[in-house]
């Protein structure tokens, strides 16, 4: 699983790079015939770097009307955008018959602030390059990949486990009582005590109900 490093740096080295063969190859082995190539590029800047990512790889742009069944919850807002995202563009045409939908796409090297992002795309005037983008030049969004550094360890997970089964909770045990403290480990516990109580006496009647005339 690649690092957001390690992707920067791959599409960091392919600026300047004229014409998406290349990117076609790696990706589907020919020449692509000279179809647009941004979201190869992306795909290729995944691919090369072992991160996967929802969606990807594609040979399209991408928006979150038409795709969001494939991106999920790996989605990201036009203003939260981090470095490594890869961003999808929008931009209107008069009848647009896909309004909305992803025109272009790239990856955030850097975030500016104020909804301003540096970016490396693929196939601006045929090549590779570095643009600076403002939310009000399109930006519909962006996905994030799953990169290492963001995994949570089996430790992590122990750790917040952990947590949670210590943290103190607030609970009645009827409805006119008042609430009071226990961790939530304990509360499962009562839970667990109070349900295998219960299952010993409803299996006392079932057995009794099964015994008429002992049952009275």
């Amino acid at each position: 699983m690649g690092t957001r490093t390690q992707l920067l740096e791959w599409a960091s080295r392919q600026v300047g790079h004229v014409g998406g063969e290349m990117y076609w190859r790696i990706l589907q082995g020919w020449s692509g015939g000279g179809y647009d190539w941004c979201a190869v590029f992306c795909s290729c800047a995944l691919k090369q770097t072992d991160t996967p990512c929802n969606y990807f790889p594609s040979t399209y742009a991408f928006d979150w009307i038409h795709d969001h069944e494939t991106i999920g919850s790996a989605w990201v807002d036009k203003w939260q955008l981090q470095e490594g995202d890869m961003i999808s563009f929008h931009w209107p045409i008069p009848n647009d018959p896909r309004p909305y939908s992803g025109d272009h796409v790239g990856i955030v090297e850097k975030v500016l602030g104020s909804g301003t992002y540096q970016t490396i795309e693929g196939n601006v005037s045929n090549s590779v390059g570095r643009r600076i983008r403002r939310v009000s030049d399109g930006i519909i969004g962006g996905i994030r990949p799953r990169y290492e550094e963001d995994e949570v360890t089996e430790a992590e997970m122990d750790r917040i486990a952990a947590k949670v089964w210590q943290r103190a909770i607030n609970f009645k045990n009827g409805a006119n009582d008042k609430p009071w403290n226990a961790s939530a480990g304990d509360r499962l516990g009562y839970i667990d005590y109070d349900t295998h109580t219960l299952n010993k006496k409803l299996d006392t009647i079932i057995e009794l109900l099964q015994k008429p005339g002992e049952a009275e």
